[in-house]
Order: structure tokens, then C-alpha cells, then sequence
């Protein structure tokens, strides 16, 4: 049943009306306005579906106070009246109709009727389905352990969930309250557009170096986030001061702006997430100063270990200075030499801001100058030069890399140069595109015999040698290159540990 209230000033008009309602059935019902005092009674007491009006009806008294009526209308106006209906029909559940001498019109207001009342239907399912959605929103938001905000161009809180009551706010004696009610005095300069945006004024930033304001209005990457501000509790002691000490509270803000231009009174605004990380902050500091104990404490092994091995060096010198006529047999010195190679890794590991990786031109360097004190060479009889700058190694891999350079660096000067006076050597260390590491040592001495067996020249070293490169998954080829020329080849993944 549709039941219609007309209000229609014409006798024809109503008469026509019912006859052509009467044609519908009994599925309309039709109510006639006397005057606009029954009109709150009819309301009140009848379920009125829609009006239909004539637009002239106390003088447009009615028309002008249709929009207050939740009801779906239809307004029968002349021709010259078609002016004045575009201010009242506001949307689709209403509609018009023009009339015309013959009264036909009235014939299409069951039509009319049908179609208005479906819109309204359809407009109802909708808004009941919006109302729903903003319902299930809310109740997500509300149910969110953070502070979910929104705040207008002025600073001022329009929303707040629930969750802003850990700081012993309600989330109505906020609304309308600027932004820094919740955040620390001591801080609240910081995240001030007036304070942080003049202090900026004639600087150009770029989008990495942008102010990260608490109310800033931004989207996309250039959004605020990870923005850390102090939050204070509403009352934090009995005199009403802020306070300070483990229930300071962090804020981790993530806004993101909007503008509705053209919603006038929605005007500009900024909406954004308040996370509590103060426990994840107390965490991180606990775990940085843990850090740095380790850092300190691995300093001091690294270093303990390299004195041991100091103490190890003192007493082979002790020892040495008992051959005072032969002097100390080759063999101290090759101890000597290998002992110091390893601690120079440990030692280099206490200077080192890293205590992850070895410089290896930094330590080969420090090494090949080692080396030629310990076997009286100085820089007018032999020139060296030394390639390995951008690899780094840890101390695993450093150690038998090392022992490697010293045994073949050590051989070359033992050996290469006893029949001359001046030479040149040449280290090379370097991270090939084919995925290896490449170690070339190569000098301008004597070379290697071409005469005898491989098994005859093959010293304790050069065995220790390809031990260690077999360790390394590697290999070694020795050549004759005007002297020799040792060149070892490693996987990248085994000194790397990919």
C-alpha cells in the first residue's frame, strides 16, 4: 500500500487525481492536505509515503519546507515556475511535473510515483548500507590499540578513537582541542607548523630533508611518518604536571592530508595513526647498549689475543739472541714472520671501526713491511708494489689468506734476490668478474728452477701453501715470468660466504 499525501489547490485537479488513482487498485492510498496546520498531526499519525504538491499551495509556504521532511515529493508547477524548481528538487528521490490545461498530466503520476519511490528505495538500501560500512569503521577503529586521529586545518581534533585513553583523555574533551594537548611541552615547538615552518622560511629542503610535522599534510612517499614525539598523560601527578621518567610516552606518527574543495564546510584537514612505541624504544636502547658491550668486550679479546701473540714474538727474540755467532736459524724467523701475520689480523680488528672485515690492502701493506724488517730489506734494494684496495675479509678468511701472502712474500725475499742487488715485487689481490679471487705474487729474481722436479724446489712453505689454498677450495699455478710468478685462484662464495 503507497499511501500519498496530496496538497493541491484545484477542485478538477483533485477530482481527476482520484480518478486516476482509483484505476491503481487498492494499492494507493490518498490523503488531502486542508492546510499546513494538519500537516505535523498527519505526519504523526499516518505513514506517509510521498507528497505530491502543487508549487503554489500557500503561496510555496509548503515547497519551502519540504527539504526538512525526510519524504520523497513530487511538485506539479506551471511552465514559468521551472526557474524556482531547480533550487527545490535537490535529488532523485523527488521529482516534478508540468502542468497543462487538459489535465492529462495527472494521467503519468502513478508512473511518476512508481519511479520516485524506487529511487527513494534504492537510496535507503544504499544509506543503510553506508551507515553499516561506517559502523563496521568505527567499531575497527575503536577496536585499534592506536590513536587514530583526525584534526582540521586549524590543529583542532574533529576525531579521536578510544585509544587515546592510556594518556587519560576521553575522546570527547579532546574534540575541538589543538593537537598538542597530547604532546609534551618540551616538544611541542618541534612539530608546530608555525614554529617549524617560519624557522625554515627562504630554505630550500627537498623531499628527504622536509619537515616532519605531527599535522603536516602530505600523501605518497612524502607522507609523514616515523615521526617520534613525546606524548604527556592528561593529570601525570597529584600537582598537575607533566610527567617525566618511564611513563613518558612515544608517538610514532603516520598522517596523510586531504583537501574538499568542494565540500565547503568539510574544509582541509589531516588524518593519521599515534602508535605507543615506548616499549619498542626502551628495547631498542637496551639492545644498542648490549651492542656496544659486545663491541667493547671483541675489542678486548682481539686485543688480548694479539698481545699473547706479541709475548709469543718476545720470547722467539729471547731465544734467537743465543746464536751469537751462527745467529738465529732461518727457521725462528719463518715462526717469527707467521706469527706476526696473524696478529696483525687481531690487531687490526681493535683499530678497525668494523670489527667484521680485514683492509686487506691496508693489512698486506703493513705485512710486506713486516716482512722485509725481519729479513733486512729496505726500500733501496727491492721496490714492491701492492694492489688490493675494496676487499674486505673476515677474520676467518683473513687468517689463512694471510699466512698465504707471508710464506710466498717471505720465499721471495729468501730466495728470488741472493744473486742480485736490487729487485721488484708485486702483490695483487683482486675480485674477479668470473666470480674468484685472485692472488698474484710475482718478483723479477731468479725464478724457478727449470731444471729440477717441482718435489726438489718445493720447500715447507710453499707445502703449507697449497694446504691452505686447498682449504680455500682453491688453486695455484707456479710460472717462470723473467723470475716467478705464483698466481691462486678462489671461489668468492668461499671467502665471502655467499
Amino acid at each position: 500500500m503507497v499511501t500519498i499525501l496530496a496538497a493541491l489547490l484545484d477542485g478538477l485537479e483533485k477530482e481527476k487525481l482520484s480518478s486516476v488513482l482509483a484505476g491503481e487498485g487498492g494499492d494507493v492510498e490518498l490523503l488531502y492536505l486542508d492546510s499546513l496546520a494538519d500537516l505535523d498531526n498527519i505526519l504523526e499519525t499516518r505513514d506517509v509515503d510521498i507528497i505530491l504538491l502543487d508549487f503554489q499551495y500557500q503561496n510555496g509556504a509548503l515547497a519551502d519546507w519540504l527539504s526538512l521532511w525526510p519524504l520523497p515529493y513530487i511538485i506539479i508547477a506551471s511552465v514559468e515556475e521551472t526557474d524556482r524548481l531547480e533550487g527545490t528538487l535537490k535529488d532523485e528521490t523527488s521529482s516534478f511535473i508540468i502542468r497543462e490545461p487538459s489535465l492529462r498530466y495527472l494521467e503519468v503520476i502513478p508512473l511518476v510515483v512508481r519511479k520516485v519511490l524506487y529511487y527513494r528505495e534504492l537510496a535507503d538500501i544504499q544509506n543503510r548500507h553506508l551507515q553499516l560500512s561506517e559502523r563496521r569503521y568505527l567499531e575497527l577503529v575503536q577496536a585499534l590499540p592506536d590513536v587514530v586521529y583526525h584534526i582540521d586545518e586549524h590543529g583542532e581534533f574533529q576525531f579521536i578513537n578510544d585509544s587515546v585513553k592510556m594518556l587519560g583523555y576521553e575522546p570527547i574533551e579532546l574534540i575541538g582541542r589543538h593537537f598538542t594537548e597530547i604532546i609534551d611541552a618540551e616538544e611541542a615547538d618541534k612539530v608546530s607548523r608555525c614554529v617549524v615552518l617560519k624557522e625554515l622560511q627562504g630554505r630550500s629542503t627537498g623531499a628527504e630533508n622536509a619537515p616532519k610535522l605531527f599535522d603536516e599534510r602530505r600523501s605518497g612517499s612524502r607522507k609523514t611518518s616515523n615521526l617520534l614525539v613525546k606524548l604527556k598523560k592528561k593529570n601525570g601527578d597529584e600537582s598537575g604536571r607533566k610527567i617525566l621518567g618511564s611513563i613518558i610516552s612515544y608517538g610514532e606518527v603516520s598522517s596523510v592530508g586531504f583537501s574538499e574543495a568542494e565540500s565547503k564546510e568539510a574544509g582541509r584537514g589531516t588524518v593519521g595513526i599515534i602508535r605507543d612505541v615506548t616499549e619498542k624504544v626502551e628495547k631498542e636502547k637496551l639492545l644498542k647498549n648490549s651492542l656496544e658491550e659486545k663491541t667493547i668486550l671483541l675489542r678486548e679479546i682481539h686485543h688480548r689475543v694479539k698481545n699473547n701473540l706479541q709475548i709469543i714474538l718476545s720470547l722467539l727474540n729471547l731465544h734467537s739472541h743465543e746464536f751469537k755467532e751462527t745467529g738465529p736459524p732461518s727457521i725462528l724467523r719463518e715462526i717469527e714472520s707467521e706469527i706476526h701475520s696473524m696478529a696483525m689480523v687481531h690487531d687490526q680488528l681493535c683499530h678497525s671501526e668494523s670489527l667484521g672485515r680485514i683492509d686487506m690492502q691496508e693489512y698486506i701493506e703493513t705485512l710486506s713491511h713486516r716482512l722485509c724488517d725481519i729479513y733486512d730489506f729496505d726500500s733501496s734494494r727491492i721496490t714492491y708494489t701492492i694492489s688490493a684496495k675494496d676487499i674486505f675479509l673476515k677474520l676467518e678468511k683473513a687468517t689463512p689468506v694471510g699466512l698465504i701472502i707471508n710464506e710466498l712474500v717471505s720465499n721471495a725475499l729468501k730466495y728470488a734476490f741472493t744473486e742480485q742487488k736490487m729487485g721488484t715485487m708485486l702483490v695483487e689481490f683482486a675480485n674477479d668478474s668470473d666470480g674468484y679471487f685472485t692472488l698474484l705474487i710475482k718478483d723479477d729474481g731468479t725464478g724457478f728452477s727449470s731444471l729440477l722436479r717441482k718435489s726438489e724446489w718445493m720447500n715447507i712453505g710453499l707445502q703449507l701453501v697449497e694446504l691452505l689454498v686447498d682449504q680455500l677450495e682453491g688453486t695455484v699455478r707456479y710460472e717462470n715470468d723473467n723470475g716467478a710468478s705464483i698466481r691462486i685462484r678462489i671461489p668468492e662464495g668461499v671467502l665471502t660466504g655467499t
